[in-house]
């Protein structure tokens, strides 16, 4: 009886997750087009000089300038083309379709080398070790399983690789 409770529980809470993940994607999806717009105001103003000052103080030190970074939670790919305009290899992930259309469309018209790809941040496709740096900006309170996500992160990280978490 223990064990069908249990698996009973296991269902019931997958299930929850399943629709909450839903809920995120359609409500990001509806605000992609003003959230767009509030980043294409970042990126023409004078705060992303703030931010890339920030970041590259914590910049991992490479023989090679180029360094591979993955962008969780891209949104519309702020810090994407921020770090890949400093010529770092940069590819921005995020769950919901319609930001990373977003993210392409400004990309093109930046002529961005940035890559975008829909993903979970929580269950990440790429190999171990596969980026020297991840960054995340305003993701993880959005997070069902913020652990999940954590272990994920660490994954991807080469050894002594960096991870930068802005959430406010």
């Amino acid at each position: 009886m223990r064990h069908l409770f249990k698996k009973h529980c296991t269902e019931f809470r997958g299930t929850i997750m399943k629709e909450l993940g839903k809920k995120i994607v359609s409500y990001w999806g509806n605000r992609a087009e003003g959230y767009s717009e509030y980043n294409r105001e970042e990126l023409a103003g004078d705060k992303w000089q703030d931010w890339i000052a920030e970041i590259k103080k914590q910049l991992p030190k490479k023989e090679k300038s180029e360094i591979r970074i993955l962008d969780i939670g891209t949104g519309t790919g702020f810090f994407a083309f921020l770090l890949s305009s400093l010529g770092h290899r940069v590819t921005g992930i995020d769950l919901t379709p319609s930001m990373i259309q977003e993210a392409k469309e400004i990309g093109q018209t930046l002529h961005s080398p940035a890559q975008f790809r829909v993903m979970d941040a929580e269950k990440l496709l790429f190999a171990d070790e596969s980026f020297d740096m991840v960054i995340s900006r305003n993701l993880t309170w959005t997070l069902p399983h913020p652990q999940e996500a954590y272990r994920e992160w660490q994954r991807v990280l080469k050894p002594g690789g960096l991870l930068l978490n802005f959430d406010g």
